[in-house]
């Protein structure tokens, strides 16, 4: 037994220790995880199907909501153009999921709402007198996170068209038809 222990206290000290140079200034990726070129591995460098499955988005996992302030609008404030009368609309998406998602969307649009009449005619949509700029986008969106939009609703321009009545409001995330939200809002004399 005490030439075995002999050699190996002989080996370590005539013979250096294996180490790893690990300094943060020294390019230290594992050759396996670079692609064509030397450059890192990432996941958008592969398989577009690994792509896609990266980039699903579990609409489970979100939820939306749709509020309207004041609830309740008077016809003869709206006709009398009180510029202080604004209803407003809050549209929030909740991720209540336990991860982070990224939402694309094709330009600069991120909501759209419509309102329709107490009968289910449409009204008036926001996106049909607007342009947006044609730039790629995305949000990115963490657990227990939201995305918020509010817009002033334009009811004093169409106060000649309403009457009294019961009005709805349909919230839609753009590029994300699946997320919705709905409230509706009183039109009194």
């Amino acid at each position: 037994m005490k030439p075995v222990a002999t050699f190996i206290a002989i080996v370590l000290v005539v013979s250096p220790l294996a180490a790893i140079d690990i300094s943060p200034s020294r390019e230290n990726i594992p050759d396996r995880f670079r692609t064509g070129g030397g450059k890192r591995f990432s996941i958008f460098a592969g398989d577009p199907e690994r792509v896609q499955r990266a980039n699903e988005i579990r609409f489970s996992d979100f939820s939306a909501e749709l509020t309207i302030d004041p609830p309740e609008i008077s016809l003869a404030a709206l006709r009398a153009a009180q510029t202080d009368l604004k209803p407003r609309m809050q549209f929030r998406v909740f991720n209540n999921g336990k991860r982070s998602y990224i939402l694309s969307f094709p330009d600069a649009q991120r909501f759209d709402y419509i309102i329709l009449d107490p009968e289910g005619r449409l009204i008036y949509e926001w996106s049909a007198d607007k342009m947006f700029v044609q730039a790629i986008g995305s949000s990115n969106v963490n657990p227990k996170e939201r995305l918020s939009y509010t817009d002033e609703m334009p009811l004093a321009d169409k106060a000649g068209k309403l009457r009294p009545g019961v009005y709805s409001v349909k919230a839609i995330l753009a590029n994300y038809p699946e997320i919705t939200a709905e409230q509706t809002f009183r039109i009194v004399p």
